[in-house]
């Protein structure tokens, strides 16, 4: 998803790839695991450069989904796997845009107990506020279901700001009271 100068995707590329090169620089291994499709992809520790750009291209040859992830394969199940099977302490990076509707935060906090956990949170401007476009068709990804909103109601578009502000601020407070970091990115600014 993305409405300004990048997607979600991009700018999550970008974050991993600025954590990578942090990471690599100083002679330390990075795995990266993949959510949201049909199973968890697990890309091993390497060190070095060669094996940054490994994991970098792997995600960005991730095919796109048209349906929700797998409930094996989501952003709650991974960060359950990464806590369960990585016992060395180390730094840990989450990238996600923090929408899923599992309980991400339960395992979130298990990890944060033993790693230091970064979470970069990736939004959109369409998340936070609906343009005066006329009668809008919005599909659900996940679920394919199509609804038609009348986008040129004032009252319409402030309920749908308080609400979107409502919803980022319990994410965010979801991330810290887990003794996560939060990082918050957005595709419109560098």
């Amino acid at each position: 998803f993305g409405t300004a100068l990048r997607e979600k995707r991009e700018a999550a590329l970008a974050a991993v790839a600025a954590f990578g090169f942090l990471t690599v620089r100083s002679g330390n291994r990075l795995g990266v695991l993949i959510t949201g499709g049909d199973q968890l992809q697990w890309l091993p520790f390497r060190s070095g450069r060669t094996g940054l750009m490994a994991s970098l291209t792997a995600i960005y040859d991730t095919p796109r989904h048209e349906r929700g992830p797998a409930p094996e394969a989501g952003l709650a199940a991974g960060l359950a796997r990464v806590a369960r099977t990585q016992r060395r302490r180390g730094q840990v990076i989450a990238v996600s845009d923090f929408l899923d509707a599992s309980d991400w935060a339960t395992p979130l906090r298990t990890l944060s107990l033993r790693h230091q956990v970064i979470a970069v949170q990736i939004v959109d401007p369409r998340e936070l506020e609906l343009p005066d476009v006329g009668m809008l068709a919005v599909v659900d990804a996940e679920t394919g279901q199509t609804l038609h909103v009348q986008t040129g109601s004032p009252g319409l578009r402030e309920r749908y700001r308080v609400a979107a502000e409502r919803r980022q601020a319990d994410i965010r407070r979801r991330i810290i009271d887990a003794g996560a970091e939060h990082l918050r990115l957005a595709t419109d600014r560098d």
